[in-house]
């Protein structure tokens, strides 16, 4: 029985920059391999891996007609789901806020990444001129 699944993307299409820059800003291993680990002996195909720390399997960056997409093994034992949620989710939220971040970055905004309520969400907040008090930027 298969434990891969492909991260959920609806109409989102991964492009490599932005998941190397999501890989260094979380301080996971951007891999440069053709195969990812997961819990059969035999490893996953791919164009690239993504190693994180504490975890025993890896992600797996495939690339498709427009863009990648990614695929992992979220059984427990594997450590994934406790980082990215059972199905990755976390990992789609994490990538669309560092698209936020260089856009945000591009345009020269201050940024902060902070808590938002008790749930454990996170919340990217921008500021625009002078909204965060002034400063160099």
């Amino acid at each position: 029985m298969s434990h891969i699944s492909t991260i959920s993307t609806e109409g989102l299409e991964f492009d490599i920059e932005t998941i190397k820059a999501l890989c260094k800003r979380q301080g996971w291993e951007f891999l440069d391999q053709k195969t990812f680990v997961w819990y059969e002996n035999d490893k996953g195909v791919c164009d690239y891996a993504i190693r994180i720390p504490g975890c025993r399997y890896e992600l797996g960056i495939i690339r498709a007609e427009s863009g990648y997409t990614v695929q992992a093994d979220f059984w427990d034992s594997g450590g994934l789901s406790q980082v990215l949620g059972a199905h990755g989710e976390a990992f789609k939220q994490l990538y669309l806020q560092e698209g936020d971040i260089a856009w945000a970055e591009s345009k020269n905004y201050a940024w902060e990444d902070a808590p938002s309520g008790v749930t454990g969400a996170r919340k990217l907040v921008m500021y625009v001129n002078d909204d965060f008090g002034g400063g160099d930027w």
